[in-house]
């Protein structure tokens, strides 16, 4: 936290020096606060899926072991108040071996998600659209709550998970699409085009689809 606190002052001094208009650093509210990293110290591992945070345990949920030396450990809390534990782990670098095979190369676009050299096209279900009315409609009973109230509350929380939903439905497409291409080919390229005219367009599709998460998907 007092790294964060020092690289934010760094880049404010820095702004200043530049002449580029910035505000300075200002403490968040404990609500608004995602989340915070610790180092070395301030947390231990405990048997059993318990972690020890300060003078507090803490029982967590393992989705997957944890491989090598655990170097930093954050905890983050999303939109519903879920909090998670993201271990970064410093192990030894997988060797790489070369694949032969086929090869591909995809096209993103603005109605399709990719369109293969081989003709095969693979379209986004759009999950964003196939719940829209959902979202649409908890937006609006969230506008119509009292501010600071226990309704306006729950009404948050339900939006808060529709969206949640989206992601996560997103994502399962995105990580099954990339382990079936990853694993036919053993060669895949892709290119997206920007052109100035789409602009807006593309910037919208790409909150849709999610084109560079998808990427980085692959790489893994």
């Amino acid at each position: 936290m007092t790294e964060r606190i020092d690289r934010a002052y760094k880049l404010f001094f820095r702004n200043q020096k530049h002449n580029v208009r910035s505000a300075p650093p200002s403490f968040k509210k404990i609500r608004k606060y995602k989340s915070y990293t610790l180092k070395t110290s301030g947390w231990k591992l405990l048997g059993g899926n318990v972690i020890r945070i300060a003078n507090q345990k803490y029982r967590y949920f393992k989705s997957r072991d944890i491989d090598g030396k655990v170097k930093t450990v954050t905890i983050k809390r999303d939109a519903l108040g879920d909090i998670y534990l993201y271990f970064s782990c410093e192990t030894n670098e997988n060797e790489v071996l070369t694949r032969t095979g086929e090869s591909v190369g995809f096209d993103f676009g603005l109605k399709i998600f990719l369109t293969g050299s081989e003709r095969k096209n693979i379209i986004s279900p759009l999950f964003f659209k196939q719940n829209a009315k959902l979202i649409v409609k908890a937006n609006r009973n969230l506008s119509r709550k009292q501010k600071a109230s226990n309704n306006r509350q729950k009404a948050r929380l339900n939006l808060a998970r529709l969206h949640k939903k989206v992601t996560n439905m997103r994502r399962d497409f995105h990580w099954k699409t990339a382990q079936y291409l990853t694993g036919k080919y053993a060669l895949n390229l892709y290119r997206k085009f920007e052109f100035k005219s789409h602009a807006e367009t593309f910037r919208q599709k790409d909150i849709r689809f999610r084109f560079c998460r998808f990427c980085k998907q692959v790489e893994v």
